[in-house]
């Protein structure tokens, strides 16, 4: 009996911890700490830091090339000692000519820097910051875009969580409406159409509950894993991101070259040009200038040969000038411009269209604001209406048909107001990226 009672313990209290582990966490999260939480979880802003990394360690990279190259190299070579010495008799001796040194060091220590390279460093430093501000330019678009997003989603999932509750409170009055009218209807006072009536608006509203509640499982789940949230953590939102709908000048003025697109169009061009003066460096000499220094035994400077440490140093400059590339380089030079004009069309292109996306998020916000008034005025029009029919359906002057209808407007235009004034939010955080804020 013990070994069995333990095994069941043991069995509820695993299930008891899968419960506890499973079960869905809730977190209360405003729009801004959601914007920093998947600002700091995005791979792809990770990418965008390393992209910057990596344009950042070509320039270290090319500043490490302006360093003087300084080498030293040891060798030490035994030679067999199957040669003989050749000798001449002189002054009455033999003078030994290639005396045999078995044991042969050579050391050397240089010193090599380019002296010009036809401007190639220099327009190499250029193109290489270029290409650094540019995917700076990109982290930065990156960023804006990913808070746009966790915006987006934000309040599309307000609005189905405000949609939803909507629903659950006409609900509550639809059952109400549902049980006057069999009331009515067992005393002759109602038809069965009424009910069918009042019970078809019913289907309709919990299908359309069912839509919404699908939706927000799916904006959930994918909020959860922008921020880098477990996946089954439940969302609740605050209010006062919502309350608040800012105002903008209709005919606000910006400039697109504030964007970060178009600045990292710029700098890519810019990036280009300098590509172009590296091409046309073929057209100069490269010259350098070099030291070494050598520890040898035996020395071949020393005649005759002899076994025995000399210590001897070269310096020189040297001037090679490819005369080839003189004709060869305008191909290539071509090409760089070609694609130097190309990044300068693309350029404009990226200006016109940021224009025309400015103007309209600007006028898309504000139809936005003028219908979420309107969608407000109809609201308490609708509620109005309601109030009215219900009374008169009280007070035997209404069909209950249209006391129906009037519940159906009133319900459409709540969730209206909802929609519109998310919608417009929406439109608001569109126009600040569009703006670059």
């Amino acid at each position: 009996m013990n070994k069995k009672l333990k095994t069941i313990l043991f069995l509820l209290m695993g299930n008891l911890l899968f419960s506890v582990s499973t079960k869905a966490q809730q977190q209360s999260i405003t729009l801004k700490q959601a914007m920093d939480m998947a600002l700091q979880h995005s791979p792809s802003l990770q990418i965008s830091k390393l992209k910057t990394d990596v344009s950042q360690s070509h320039i270290n990279q090319l500043y490490n090339a302006l360093i003087p190259t300084v080498s030293v190299l040891g060798n030490y070579t035994r030679i067999s000692d199957n040669i003989t010495p050749f000798s001449l008799p002189f002054n009455g001796q033999l003078f030994v000519l290639n005396p045999q040194v078995l044991n042969q060091f050579y050391n050397k220590a240089s010193i090599q820097e380019a002296i010009f390279t036809g401007f190639k460093t220099y327009n190499y430093a250029s193109m290489f910051k270029s290409e650094l501000a540019a995917s700076k330019a990109d982290a930065s678009k990156d960023a804006a875009d990913l808070r746009l997003m966790v915006a987006n989603n934000y309040f599309n999932l307000y609005k189905a969580i405000e949609s939803q509750k909507l629903m659950d409170e006409n609900l509550k009055i639809l059952d109400a409406r549902i049980a006057d009218v069999k009331n009515f209807e067992t005393v002759g006072m109602a038809l069965d159409n009424d009910v069918l009536k009042a019970e078809l608006l019913k289907s309709n509203l919990e299908i359309s509950k069912s839509e919404v509640e699908n939706t927000i499982s799916i904006i959930n789940y994918n909020l959860d894993i922008l921020l880098g949230l477990p996946e089954n953590t439940t969302l609740k939102l605050t209010d006062e991101d919502v309350n608040a709908m800012p105002e903008v000048q209709a005919d606000g003025a910006f400039q697109t070259t504030n964007r970060s697109e178009w600045l990292a169009a710029k700098w890519r061009s810019d990036a280009m040009s300098s590509s172009v003066k590296i091409a046309k460096s073929a057209y100069y000499p490269i010259i350098t200038a070099g030291f070494n220094y050598y520890y040898t035994d035996p020395n071949q400077r020393v005649f005759p040969v002899q076994d025995k440490f000399y210590s001897v140093w070269d310096a020189g400059i040297t001037l090679n000038w490819n005369i080839t590339q003189l004709f060869t380089a305008k191909a290539s030079i071509r090409e760089s411009k070609s694609v130097l004009k190309m990044s300068q069309l693309a350029m404009e292109q990226i200006n016109d269209g940021l224009k025309s996306e400015v103007f309209s998020m600007q006028k898309n916000y504000l139809l936005q604001k003028k219908k979420l008034k309107l969608t407000e005025q109809a609201s308490t029009q609708a509620k109005e209406n309601e109030r009215i029919m219900k009374n008169r359906f009280d007070n035997q002057t209404a069909l209950f048909s249209d006391l129906i209808d009037a519940d159906a407007q009133s319900i459409q235009s709540q969730i209206n107001q909802v929609q519109a004034k998310c919608d417009a939010l929406v439109a608001y955080y569109k126009y600040m990226r569009s703006i670059e804020k």
